[in-house]
């Protein structure tokens, strides 16, 4: 096991917590640009932090809502090969709305609405099929 997957182990089991931006919980985007700056000492761009709750009441808002945010805020980044630091770029029901910081070529960090943060592979069926790319900024 790589020393950057040992010390991302600490931060599995952290709450996902909407608009989180630190371990004491944290969503995606947070969960992102926390672990990048701690892992790899970089910043990551991000407009999420703009978002408004009463906006996005629903589910359905929700998602689209997201898909928004992701969507400006990944257009701060660049596209870049799989490595670690990238962000990768997911669907959630079909819609680009979900981001995890790759930790080496495979396995990548993220946390879900409704999940702990966990580490999960990128050729997890659950994820092959989601990944859209890898992006730096």
């Amino acid at each position: 096991m790589s020393a950057v997957l040992r010390v991302a182990g600490a931060y599995v089991g952290v709450p996902y917590v909407l608009r989180g931006r630190d371990p004491g919980g944290w969503d995606c985007w947070g969960c992102l640009r926390f672990g990048r700056k701690a892992l790899f000492g970089k910043d990551s761009p991000c407009v999420s932090d703009a978002y408004d709750l009463a906006e996005a009441a629903s589910p359905a808002r929700l998602a689209a809502h997201m898909e928004g945010l992701v969507a400006q805020s990944i257009s701060l980044w660049r596209p870049c090969a799989a490595q670690p630091s990238a962000a990768v770029l997911l669907k959630v029901f079909g819609r680009p709305a979900h981001v995890g910081l790759l930790l080496d070529d495979m396995n990548f960090l993220h946390a879900q609405i409704g999940c702990e943060t966990v580490i999960s592979r990128l050729d997890e069926p659950m994820w092959a099929q989601r990944l859209l790319g890898c992006f730096d900024a």
